[in-house]
């Protein structure tokens, strides 16, 4: 029997809706397109717990994207990663690499 995982925080328990990665350069990507999920995960998640490896990105999910040198910055440092909460900012969000700076591969852990 395969096993449940379930993560509480934040007075819930959050249970794995999708798992996707993309390796980030010049270029911005969506996680609508460029990560792999259906509209069905995407629709289910109500919140992503993102990482980046390999280098340093700016993040945006405000609906406009993100620039080399404009965005949330989301370090190169797997220990470290950020949340974002609600279906709206989670479907929204793009990512580019930070100016001057290796790719780097973000991975998103989709929640709901």
């Amino acid at each position: 029997m395969p096993h449940s995982f379930k993560q509480k925080s934040f007075g819930r328990q959050w249970e794995p809706a999708g798992f996707g990665s993309a390796v980030v350069s010049t270029v911005a990507k969506t996680i609508a397109a460029d990560f792999g999920f259906t509209t069905a995960q995407l629709n289910a998640a109500k919140r992503a717990v993102v990482s980046s490896h390999g280098g340093r990105v700016h993040v945006r999910w405000d609906g406009v994207a993100p620039t080399a040198t404009v965005g949330m910055m989301l370090f190169d440092d797997t220990s470290k990663h950020f949340i974002v909460f609600g279906r709206s900012n989670v479907a929204a969000m793009q990512f580019i690499k930070e100016s001057g700076g290796p790719d780097a591969t973000i991975s998103i852990q989709l929640e709901k």
